[in-house]
């Protein structure tokens, strides 16, 4: 899990959500609102305006909380590596914000967070462990 992911505000514009994504080499920004979990942006969401992405205008006036997923499947704190993956595998997505009482943020785990695990217990061919 990463810890005290990067966010964004419901009121920002997909222009801000699209240059955090860009500069920080991200593809899921969990969308917080007084420390509560209020959606999840992906770059998958930023594709359905791929119509628009040369008109930096446009997506200034376009919120976050248009193009976010409200509802976005969460994790409790005390999942396992087992939920983790059901939940992965079962869902259209790649993230899963973990999230404790009352919905408040906590961390983030993705489908490569889960993978550079498994990675880390596979040995080497030469009895060393992998490094993601």
């Amino acid at each position: 899990m990463t810890t005290d992911p990067l966010t964004i505000g419901p009121g920002e514009s997909v222009a801000v959500a699209k240059a955090l994504l860009k500069s920080n080499g991200i593809h899921h920004l969990p969308v917080v609102e007084n420390g509560v979990l209020v959606g999840i942006m992906s770059s998958s969401d930023l594709m359905k305006l791929h119509v628009l992405r040369d008109k930096a205008e446009a997506l200034d006036a376009i919120k976050v909380s248009q193009v976010m997923e409200p509802e976005p499947v969460t994790l409790d704190v005390f999942a396992d590596l087992v939920d983790v993956a059901r939940k992965l595998s079962e869902g259209g997505f790649h993230s899963l914000p973990v999230v404790e009482a009352d919905n408040v943020l906590v961390g983030i785990v993705t489908s490569t967070d889960l993978i550079n695990h498994l990675l880390r217990q596979v040995p080497r061919s030469d009895g060393g462990l992998h490094e993601p």
